[in-house]
């Protein structure tokens, strides 16, 4: 380890080292961690001491430098820059970290047998582009050679012993003969060889040493026990004895790839897709991320934030539908730290708002609460405000539809311009106007969740007309959800419009042809009472109910009240548990059928006309949300009122209907039965017997 001192760089070198790693046997430079002065990026840094170090090493140093600058290729380290003055060399490379201290860390067995067959492939076409583009021999492979990024991926490195194919093996430390080939430790002269026989050596001791740790002595890798078993054969190979069995890195590859060997597995099948992804059909790409979220579970972490992240934002740059990739997007970008959210993940999502295709601003709502508290207000209100309240507009039922339940967690980040100006005016048109009842339903009940993010002022006023507006509508869970909406947030009401306008208008509906409704609003109505009379019990408590409606805390309501939770779900479960039990299909159609009317059009466009395969949406099933409809997904919902069982599908809207016309007219012929048995043909004039 260096001291404090010498960390020390130039004034004229854009890097500050930060940490120097111990150095590694027979290494010629050392490997430190630094960061860049201006950008404040990590890179690695590789540094050599000219004071300290021997003309050889400083010549392997310059040779290592000619050939970062020179080889572009994935799988060998990328270069960034460099700076040389009387007293040090510095290399500066992109982040990376020697491999075996990193495989250390790794704990998981499972995960690291899909892991290191991923990272032994991509050293292997490293070595294939040096020997057969380059036409160069790497000359010192192991281990040592190889270091990792931030994104897992392998990298070849300790490019320093590079030679053409046909020059002589370069002269090493005694320490490293452990490493050279059977033909060189015979004759030092440099022995004629295949050109990839050396290297192919290397190869074999890297993989020995993955699974076995540092190699003391050239016998130990005649040890394999630990070698897995579809790989034993092709490692013996690569370790003969005899040049001539030795097989090629062309030949390693495909063999290794065949089905059920080393190279075929999970997760390299999901890297290499995704490597090649802008070479594959649409269809299959869909397909393909379909099934990613399956395979996440098996990718390390760093490999899915750091790798697969970046070839999704790749793969929708080129063209491909952004509905299949928004859940694995937000699945991965859960888990990563603040900096690098705010840095790549919001402005894809932000982009993906941006999509004319309803199919991605579907899925993006769908899956609202994933990142919407990850993002900056400002951006919510600024930028994301204004591409969701499209939404509300849109020609399309499910997209309004969901446009609405996503105003439950976008609304408390809201500045009050946006949600008096903008949503309320939005969710007052929509209940009054839409003719979806399952949206007039979803919006009520809307209302009410939202509720504590009004302004006190003028709040009950605002939810006063809404929820009376509700009691009036012709489709019945409308009235429902108006009547849980008052029982829920009674607590923003004075006494005066309990006593003067709530009480008259619930007292309506206890004649409603509904029996649910009727029950609900007797509950609501005897709720309601008994607040009045405690009131008049003891005076001095309404002084403290008068604050309650200028408070804008979510979690005041009574016990009394708590039934609201449930009444719905009880109402809609038979229904929800159906669209749970058909979700995976409802999500498929929802990017095919929602959206199949998009065809490039403007998310904001407002149409109040819609066609009839528009109106077919309203027969069929939505996605609802994950959690069981049998009981609150929380204590907290449950304190507050409202769960997520309280939303309604559009597919709810036909069945309702079509009972509540069998209801109706079950009743209107039962009355008329019972009139004309109770008192005969009717004369102008005469009267109902009472």
């Amino acid at each position: 380890m260096w001291n404090f001192f010498s960390r020390e760089t130039p004034k004229l070198f854009h890097y500050d080292i930060l940490e120097t790693y111990p150095t590694i046997s027979g290494s010629y430079c050392s490997l430190c961690k630094g960061i860049s002065k201006a950008e404040k990026e990590v890179v690695s840094i590789f540094l050599f001491n000219k004071k300290a170090g021997s003309t050889e090493d400083y010549e392997l140093t310059k040779t290592l430098l000619r050939r970062l600058k020179t080889l572009r290729h994935p799988g060998i380290v990328t270069f960034l820059d460099s700076f040389e003055n009387e007293d040090h060399l510095y290399i500066v490379t992109e982040y990376v970290e020697p491999l075996l201290p990193y495989l250390e860390k790794s704990k998981d067995e499972e995960v690291n047998a899909l892991y290191i067959p991923w990272g032994v492939m991509n050293i292997v076409k490293a070595v294939k582009f040096l020997n057969e583009d380059g036409k160069l021999r790497h000359n010192n492979l192991s281990a040592a050679a190889v270091y990792v990024t931030e994104a897992g991926v392998w990298k070849l490195g300790d490019l320093g012993y590079v030679t053409e194919l046909n020059a002589p093996y370069p002269t090493k430390y005694s320490h490293a003969f452990k490493y050279d080939p059977p033909e060189i430790l015979k004759s030092r002269s440099g022995s004629k060889s295949s050109p990839w026989a050396i290297d192919t050596w290397g190869l074999g001791i890297l993989v020995w040493e993955v699974y076995n740790g540092k190699m003391v002595e050239a016998h130990n890798l005649k040890k394999i026990n630990h070698i897995p078993n579809n790989l034993k054969a092709i490692y013996c190979e690569m370790v003969a004895a005899k040049v001539d069995k030795r097989p090629s890195t062309t030949s390693i590859l495909k063999r290794c790839s065949q089905h059920g060997e080393y190279f075929s597995n999970v997760l390299i099948k999901t890297l290499t897709f995704l490597e090649e992804i802008h070479l594959k059909a649409k269809e299959d790409v869909n397909i393909f991320f379909k099934d990613l979220m399956q395979s996440l579970e098996k990718i390390p972490k760093n490999v899915a934030q750091n790798h697969v992240l970046q070839q999704i934002i790749r793969a929708y740059e080129f063209g491909n539908e952004g509905s299949y990739l928004v859940p694995p997007f937000l699945k991965i970008s859960e888990s990563i730290e603040d900096t690098q959210y705010q840095k790549i993940v919001v402005p894809f999502i932000i982009k993906l708002f941006t999509s004319n295709d309803r199919a991605t601003r579907s899925s993006l709502l769908q899956n609202l609460e994933m990142y919407i508290d990850k993002l900056p207000v400002s951006i919510i209100n600024d930028t994301l405000f204004r591409l969701l309240v499209n939404g509300f507009v849109d020609a399309n039922p499910r997209i309004r539809e969901q446009t609405v339940k996503a105003m439950v967690d976008v609304a408390p980040k809201l500045s009050r311009k946006n949600m008096d100006d903008e949503v309320l005016r939005h969710l007052a048109r929509l209940q009054s106007k839409d003719e979806h009842g399952g949206i007039r339903t979803n919006t009520t009940v809307c209302l009410g969740k939202i509720a504590h993010c009004l302004h006190p002022s003028n709040r009950s006023a605002i939810l006063m007309s809404a929820f009376l507006r509700s009691l009036l509508d012709p489709f019945p869970p409308v009235r429902n959800a108006g009547i849980l909406a008052l029982a829920v947030c009674q607590q923003y009401f004075s006494l005066q419009d309990v006593g003067k306008k709530i009480l008259p208008a619930l007292c309506v509906l206890t004649l409603d042809p509904e029996l649910s409704v009727r029950e609900n609003t007797f509950r609501t109505i005897k709720g309601y009472l008994g607040k009045l009379e405690k009131v008049s019990e003891n005076p001095s408590l309404k002084e403290e109910m008068e604050k309650e409606a200028m408070s804008n805390s979510a979690n005041l309501v009574g016990t009394w009240a708590d039934w609201a939770v449930t009444a719905i779900a009880s109402k809609f479960s038979s229904k929800s548990s159906e669209a749970k039990d058909s979700d995976a299909t409802s999500k498929e159609s929802t990017q095919t059928d929602i959206l199949s009317s998009n065809n490039g059009q403007n998310p904001g466009l407002k149409k109040t006309q819609l066609t009839s395969e528009e109106r077919s949406v309203d027969s069929e099933t939505i996605s609802v949300n994950d959690e069981s409809l049998e009981e609150p997904s929380s204590l907290e919902e449950e304190e507050s009122g409202w769960g997520d069982e309280t939303w309604i599908s559009l597919s709810d809207q036909e069945e309702t209907i079509s009972t509540n016309t069998k209801e109706k007219t079950t009743f209107k012929s039962t009355k008329e039965n019972q009139r004309r048995h109770s008192s005969g043909p009717m004369k102008l004039g005469t009267r109902m017997p009472r």
